[in-house]
């Protein structure tokens, strides 16, 4: 039988095509470099100020979901065992009376080099306040985290991710460089007020998923968080509560350390909100 053999000049021609499409792939990637990607694994820290539930929550619901303070400083010790583990650095964003209640476990992430930022002083919703107390909450929460801490704290996250027209101007006057209190599908930060925003993604968060929906599949959730992260591009920002991950201990970090170990499998840099922000300067000026 006479061999199966392709002529010498289709073996050419079909080398030639090969190289013509790599090269046009090739000039297509450096036009369109792909977007280095970020993320920032941001924790809103208050305990027991600010646990809240929703208008539709029953007393005995709402009992179910009370986290335990020993399983709260548990879990704000697993994530920053987590951190250290996995090299990287968690976003803190602190409320004033939280720092003041546990300032041994909020110097520890000072300690452990995560970022550091406020979360008001008491937790109030922004829109109820006026102008003066907007202010005194901003100025006081600085004050008492720095206290506590040892250096200064520049970066912000209204409660409820509330804010009003005037929000933003008062941080700046207050000595803010930055906040992350804004959902947006537009990932990449952007300048309001003088202030950089770094936006929140819209994904499920864990109170909305876990409190708000009674949803108790942390699987279901990390996978969530994970397909978005997967489909994004820039900066990613995933804002979670410590006092909710403490209520599935357990599977919430590990769940956790699995996204930590997909984002450096591909290539996604965890950094935090500071960082975000002296780089983008960085870049920019």
């Amino acid at each position: 039988m006479p061999e199966n053999r392709l002529k010498p000049e289709i073996v050419l021609i079909c080398g030639i095509g090969i190289l013509i499409a790599l090269l046009f792939v090739n000039l297509d990637q450096k036009e369109h470099p792909k977007q280095e990607r970020t993320v920032i694994i941001s924790f809103d820290t208050e305990f027991p100020f600010g646990v809240g539930f929703p208008g539709d929550m029953t007393a005995n619901e709402a009992l179910m979901y009370t986290p335990r303070e020993e399983s709260w400083l548990a879990t704000m010790r697993d994530l920053v065992d987590l951190a250290l583990e996995e090299g990287v650095a968690f976003q803190f964003n602190v409320v004033g009376l939280t720092a003041q209640r546990y300032p041994r476990v909020i110097r520890s992430l000072q300690e452990s080099e995560m970022g550091i930022s406020c979360h008001s002083f008491s937790h109030r919703l922004q829109a109820n306040l006026s102008n003066q107390e907007m202010t005194e909450e901003a100025s006081k929460c600085k004050k008492t985290v720095e206290e506590v801490i040892g250096k200064p704290v520049v970066g912000n996250r209204f409660p409820y991710t509330n804010y009003t027209d005037d929000s933003f101007k008062i941080l700046v006057e207050e000595g803010y460089t930055w906040d992350s209190s804004v959902w947006s599908s537009e990932l990449d930060p952007y300048w309001v007020d003088g202030l950089l925003e770094l936006p929140i993604n819209p994904v499920p968060n864990d109170w909305g998923w876990f409190v708000l929906q009674r949803n108790n599949n942390s699987n279901a959730f990390f996978k969530a968080v994970k397909d978005s992260l997967e489909a994004s591009e820039g900066t990613y920002t995933i804002l979670l509560h410590p006092w909710v991950l403490s209520l599935q201990r357990e599977e919430n970090i590990q769940n956790l350390r699995e996204l930590l170990r997909y984002a450096k499998q591909n290539n996604i840099r965890v950094k935090t909100g500071d960082q975000v922000y002296e780089e983008y300067l960085s870049k920019n000026t």
